[in-house]
This record gives C-alpha cells, structure tokens and sequence, in this order.
C-alpha cells in the first residue's frame, strides 16, 4: 500500500497519510489543516476527473485554516522536446512517453 511505501520517511507520532478520493465529498470532512500542499494535484486531476479543477480548488481552501497557506506546486509545460545533456534528455523522453501512454490509454 502507499503507507507501507512511505513509513520509512514518516515519523508515525506526529505524521500521517491520507488517502481517498477527491470527489468523495466525505474524504477529509471535517479536518482543517495550517498548511495545504498540492503539489501537480490540479494538473493531474485533469487526467482522473476531468472538469473536477475548480471543485478542487474549493475543497483545497476548505481544507485550509482561516490565516493557513494553501501552495499550488505545478509544472511548465515542456517547450523544447531535446536537452543537451543524455540524463535531461532520457527524463525528457520517459516524461513523453508517459504523456503518450496517458493520452492513448483514454481512447
């Protein structure tokens, strides 16, 4: 499971991990948390929920405490398809075939 992946980074005192889905509207009722993280969460909502951003973005500010911060991490689209160094370009090149097999997958 994802919690047995994570244990060994986690400290279990004082850390926890929370998995469900964000259409659930039961997921994460009731918590509030002083600092959101969604890091390429909105970008990759896109993927499993398609229409689902701004639904999102409103459970993200629920979730956050009145005078928390709420951090929206995304990536800049790739503008070149080429790097000049061969470990850039072979990240570069997984990242597309990953996009490829993501967009073939939905047909």
């Amino acid at each position: 499971t994802l919690e047995d992946e994570v244990m060994d980074f986690l400290d279990p005192s004082r850390d926890e991990v929370l998995v469900g889905n964000w259409k659930d509207e039961e997921f994460l009722a009731r918590k509030s948390f002083d600092v959101v993280l969604a890091d390429y969460l909105v970008g990759s909502v896109d993927f499993f929920a398609p229409y689902f951003q701004v639904g999102l973005l409103r459970r993200l500010t629920a979730l956050t405490k009145p005078g928390g911060l709420l951090i929206l991490v995304g990536k800049e689209p790739q503008e070149e398809l080429s790097c000049e160094d061969p470990t850039s370009q072979l990240v570069l090149d997984v990242e597309c075939f990953r996009d490829a097999v993501m967009m073939l997958g939905r047909q």
